[in-house]
């Protein structure tokens, strides 16, 4: 189908081997190979200096899956003459990075990693190629827009991503597109146990497709904790959960292993959840690892929210010269995924960590809580914030099995007062205090984990 619509002769140089990788991966694995690559090249008549840049722009594509629907979209973008243009300059500006480096004010880009994190940048994201455009134009010109956007929320009012606490449901009514929500805490004190409890509730329970990246904690001991959890819904009338260090040490009886292959089934096969897409990143990921990930998930099924767990273990793209810095950069790379993601937005959740200063300072209070200033050392971040939300644990609020929470900003709203929640961390989870899954007396020892 495809090629009775376009032809290679349409193309040249890079474009016409993008084309033909494309077109012989359709009706294979639908994804760019190194093997087709190598046979391309071998018998090709490109110079090295084109040779490097087919390799250059390859690197970038490579995990991008390929579909018929895609093709016609991409094919007809690489003929328009500004797409090609912009695309042919990168491409040379990425070959000069690569062989002899170049200089962006007092950064200096060299080396294939600089070059593909520019082209990652500056060619993925290109709006033409991608098929998509932000929005714009004159508010007077805009009022069809307005309407649409108004309608869809009147005949939808949950179309937001929903966490599952009452509170902050009633106060954001559903995260939106574009937002950035940072969950804050100290060490060990909820911000990882909240995001999972908020992925599962938009998944389970909204049928909102969800990806969460990990830079703290190992894939599997994740899902563990999920199947946990999971074990508490409704629909199963089990007396108790399945405690998830019983599912990490495989120490379950008879009966709960039973059970947790009912839970298990259930997750897997249940058509009417979203998908869960958990991603754990290798050491040393950037904010474009992520985008790159997202470009290519999003081409196997639309994307309602994004999990960051957490961003401070992030690498800036480039060094700065102090670490709040580094962090302040990237936390604007943060906000302007979500802004520009799919040319619509999609909410971002990121955890972030409360200095131990901050912490102490908290706990001297006779009713401990975050003042406002405890991102004091990090204020980019509550700038770039649409949502600030913290959780604090001491070990009286442990022993009542309690976890305090508040909101520092809400960009949509007004300030609601600080909140309790019932934790059930051996489960993995938390519930509104007026409405727990677990009575009390049923919860038995817990220790908190992130």
């Amino acid at each position: 189908m495809v090629k009775g619509r376009v032809n290679p002769s349409y193309f040249s140089d890079n474009y016409k081997f993008l084309y033909e990788c494309a077109v012989k991966q359709v009706g294979k694995e639908l994804v760019l190979d190194s093997d087709i690559l190598d046979a391309y090249l071998s018998t090709s008549e490109f110079n090295s200096e084109q040779k490097t840049e087919i390799k250059i722009l390859f690197s970038a594509c490579r995990e991008q899956t390929v579909s018929l629907e895609k093709l016609e979209e991409i094919i007809p973008a690489f003929i328009n003459e500004v797409s090609t243009i912009k695309l042919s300059n990168n491409l040379m500006m990425a070959g000069q990075i690569l062989t002899s480096g170049i200089k962006q004010g007092k950064i200096e880009l060299k080396g294939v990693k600089d070059a593909k994190n520019f082209l990652i940048k500056n060619v993925a994201g290109l709006q033409d190629a991608d098929g998509y455009k932000t929005p714009q134009g004159s508010i007077q010109e805009s009022t069809d827009r307005f309407w649409e956007q108004y309608n869809a929320f009147e005949k939808n009012p949950h179309a937001g991503l929903y966490t599952g606490f009452e509170k902050i449901d009633k106060m954001t009514g559903g995260f939106r597109k574009g937002e950035l929500v940072t969950c804050s805490a100290h060490s060990g004190e909820g911000k990882s146990v909240i995001l999972r409890n908020w992925i599962y509730h938009a998944s389970v329970f909204q049928k909102k497709n969800v990806v969460l990246f990990t830079l703290e904690m190992p894939f599997d001991q994740i899902n563990n904790q999920l199947m946990s959890m999971h074990s508490l819904h409704p629909k199963f009338k089990f007396k108790t959960g399945l405690n998830v260090r019983d599912i990490d040490d495989a120490r379950l009886s008879a009966d709960d292993k039973k059970r947790l292959e009912i839970v298990v089934d259930d997750f897997k096969n249940n058509d009417q959840y979203g998908i869960l897409y958990l991603k754990q990143l290798p050491h040393q990921s950037m904010v474009n690892t992520i985008r790159e990930d997202l470009l290519y998930l999003n081409s196997m099924f639309p994307i309602h929210g994004v999990f960051i767990d957490y961003s401070g273990l992030l690498k800036a793209e480039y060094m700065r010269p102090t670490v709040m810095a580094e962090f302040s950069n990237i936390y604007n790379e943060i906000k302007l995924l979500g802004l520009d993601f799919n040319g619509e937005g999609v909410p971002i959740i990121s955890a972030w960590q409360i200095s131990r200063s901050a912490r102490q300072d908290a706990e001297k209070l006779k009713e401990p809580r975050y003042s406002l200033g405890y991102l004091a050392e990090a204020s980019a971040i509550e700038r770039a914030s649409d949502w600030v939300f913290w959780s604090l644990f001491t070990e009286e609020m442990r022993s009542n099995h309690e976890l305090k929470m508040g909101v520092s900003k809400a960009r949509r709203g007004p300030l609601y007062p600080d909140w309790w929640m019932l934790e059930q961390f051996q489960y993995s989870k938390l519930s509104d205090m007026e409405t727990p899954i677990i009575p009390t007396e049923l919860m038995g020892d817990t220790s908190l984990t992130d």
